[in-house]
């Protein structure tokens, strides 16, 4: 019995597919196809294809299940915040708070996170102080 498959691909992709089938099957010498791209030529074997039947079906149960991708926390994305851009972007929206009469609101806030000075805050509060600091202007 023989097989014959018919596929539409480009020269290169073919010639590709054949040295794969070819690799597969023990790379024979019974057929030689030209590469298209190089002029050289490369086995190919057209062998009969037998199927059995299939007798066992593993089960899901069995299966070992993959590891979930693990969402990532904010606190995991700490490397990709720039604190100096940040104090910075915080001491500008700090003065035109100061300059808009909302100084007692800014110490109030400041104080919220026990520090006295906008600088002395930890770099890990810098994101959500700056949030605050945006309400407040808003608000």
């Amino acid at each position: 019995m023989e097989v014959k498959v018919e596929v539409g691909l480009s020269k290169g992709l073919e010639n590709i597919m054949n040295r794969f089938i070819s690799a597969i099957e023990g790379a024979g010498t019974s057929g030689i196809i030209l590469n298209a791209d190089q002029g050289r030529p490369v086995n190919a074997v057209a062998q009969e294809v037998k199927t059995e039947p299939v007798t066992k079906v593993e089960s899901v149960s069995d299966v070992e299940m993959a590891k979930p991708v693990e969402e990532p926390n904010e606190e995991d994305t700490d490397e990709d915040i720039n604190y100096p851009a940040l104090r910075k972007e915080i001491k500008k929206l700090g003065i035109k708070l100061v300059q808009a009469k909302k100084q007692s609101e800014v110490k109030a806030l400041t104080s919220k996170y026990g520090y006295s000075k906008m600088n002395e805050l930890p770099d890990d509060k810098l994101v959500q102080y700056l949030e605050e600091l945006k309400e407040i202007k808003n608000g």
